[in-house]
This record gives structure tokens, C-alpha cells and sequence, in this order.
């Protein structure tokens, strides 16, 4: 195992200093055999966790030979990122892989939804050990119970290289979705940079954004990591997220993703339903 790649223990325990990560080049070389499901808890203020999701199919869906019918238990490595070691016992618990990251631990919410964003948008991909063996990669919030018919159904409807569902209410524009979010303070002291960052989207001269676009809710994102547009977006979202340096991921989703409408499949918030609360 590299350095890069981290350490993990007989605990199910990985352990990384802080550092700012770049997904490098992802080569396409590489036989896929399992999916990989992230989340993450930055901060102090959650603590609770469902249960990692086990599962045994689709093991080698894209090769030539691939038998749904195939029994592997491990096809399925639930990594779990998190700056709170007081949670360790909680997530390895619940049979996720706990993933320390020495990064400032505050009861901030805006510190710690941002800390978040970089498992989100990948950023931390490459400190997964052997991430390569993954192609898909299933990006769940801690909020979401995700289990395994979940997935089946999922991966069943995925045709292009990012999967993401609609918000459950129909939101038909970015503005529609910045109005709402004004009601919670963590998103109203950005106000300002939010309106800018979209009135400069709107008006770029190299590419005709718009703003009536359905808003996509981020709680669960599935990527295909062999395509190189995958990467290059989630680096072009986690950038636009510091660069107007709010958690309102779902503001920036709707002016980002236009110019890659072409890798991204949009499905209704309802067609796979998944209880959404704190555990």
C-alpha cells in the first residue's frame, strides 16, 4: 500500500493527516469488481449512523463475463470519513470502514458542512486504499438509510457516468433554490457571493447558463470514477464551493453541471424512495 493510500488497521480503522487532495489521473485500466458507498460526519454535532449496507451483487458488472447470480459478500466497502474520534466506536459499529481526518473538529456548522464537501466531490478518493478497484462510487449523506435494494435499483437505472435524484420538491430554478435556502443562517450569510457567483454564471461570455434548471437534491450521488469528466467536474464544484465559500452545494450544482448535462442522469426524487431523518 502507498503512503498516499493511507493505513488501515485490524480495527477497520484508516487514518490520514490533513492535507488538500487532488484525485489524480484515474487510468482505465483497471477491472472494476466492487462499489465503494462514502459518507462522512464532520463536527460535533452528529453522532449516529445507520447501518453500512451489505451487499453481493453486481461484482463485475462491467466485464465481459459478469454473472449477477455471483455470491461475494465484499463487493460492497462502506468507508465512513470523520474528523470526531469520539464516534469511532459508533461507526465501526454500524460496519463501516472509520476513516480519521485530522482536520479542526468544531460545533461550526458551516466549518463542518464545508470539511464535508470534500468527500462529497471526491476529493478524498485517492486516500482510499486501493481506490482504483472502484469504479462506481456511491455518495450517501448520513442522513440517508441506504440499503441494498437501494442500490440494485439504482445501478439498474444508471446510464450515464453521474447519477443524481431531484429535490422532492419541484424546484425549477436556481433562484427558486437560493430564495429557500436564505431561511437557514449557515446560508444566509453568503447571500451576497451566492447572488454573484450566479449573476457571473449568467452572464459568462463562453458558455449560454441559464437560470430555470431543475435543482438536483446532493444527498446521494453516484459517480463513475474511470470518467476523466466525473473527476473534472467534482474538482470544478469543490473549487466553486470555496471559492464563494458557502455549504449551499445544491446553488453551485445547478450552475456547474450545465455544461456537462451530457454525463449526467437526472432522476425523480421518489423513483428510488429512502427514508431520509437522523438516525
Amino acid at each position: 500500500m502507498n503512503m498516499d493510500e493511507g493505513t488501515i488497521n485490524d480495527d477497520n480503522n484508516i487514518c490520514f493527516d490533513d492535507m488538500d487532495v487532488k484525485v489524480g489521473d484515474i487510468v482505465n485500466d483497471v477491472i472494476c469488481t466492487k462499489i465503494c458507498v462514502i459518507s462522512c460526519i464532520f463536527g460535533t454535532k452528529f453522532r449516529r449512523l445507520y447501518p453500512a449496507v451489505n451487499r453481493s451483487k453486481y461484482r463485475c458488472k462491467y466485464e465481459s463475463n459478469y454473472n449477477s447470480n455471483i455470491n461475494n459478500d465484499d463487493n460492497c466497502d462502506c468507508y465512513l470519513f470523520t474528523n470526531n474520534c469520539g464516534i469511532q466506536r459508533e461507526v465501526i459499529r454500524k460496519g463501516w470502514t472509520y476513516i480519521y481526518v485530522d482536520d479542526e473538529l468544531t460545533s461550526d456548522i458551516v466549518i463542518s458542512s464545508n470539511q464535508s464537501k470534500k468527500v462529497k466531490f471526491l476529493q478524498y478518493l485517492s486516500l482510499i486504499p486501493n481506490y482504483k478497484q472502484y469504479r462506481e462510487v456511491i455518495y450517501v449523506d448520513h442522513k440517508f438509510k441506504l440499503e441494498s435494494s437501494h442500490i440494485d435499483r439504482l445501478l439498474e437505472l444508471k446510464t450515464l457516468p453521474i447519477l443524481i435524484r431531484t429535490t422532492p420538491m419541484v424546484k425549477l430554478s436556481v433562484w427558486t433554490e437560493h430564495e429557500i435556502s436564505m431561511s437557514q443562517p449557515r446560508y444566509k450569510q453568503f447571500e451576497s457571493c451566492t447572488v454573484k457567483f450566479i449573476e457571473d454564471k449568467l452572464q459568462d461570455p463562453d458558455y449560454k447558463y441559464v437560470e430555470n434548471i431543475r435543482i438536483c437534491n446532493t444527498g446521494l450521488i453516484i459517480y463513475d470514477t474511470y470518467d476523466q469528466r466525473v473527476i473534472k467536474f467534482t474538482n470544478l464544484m469543490y473549487q466553486n464551493l470555496q471559492l464563494v465559500g458557502t455549504p449551499e452545494c445544491q446553488v453551485i450544482w445547478a450552475m456547474v453541471c450545465q455544461p456537462y448535462q451530457n454525463i449526467i442522469q437526472t432522476i425523480d426524487f421518489n423513483t428510488v424512495s429512502i427514508l431520509w431523518k437522523c438516525p
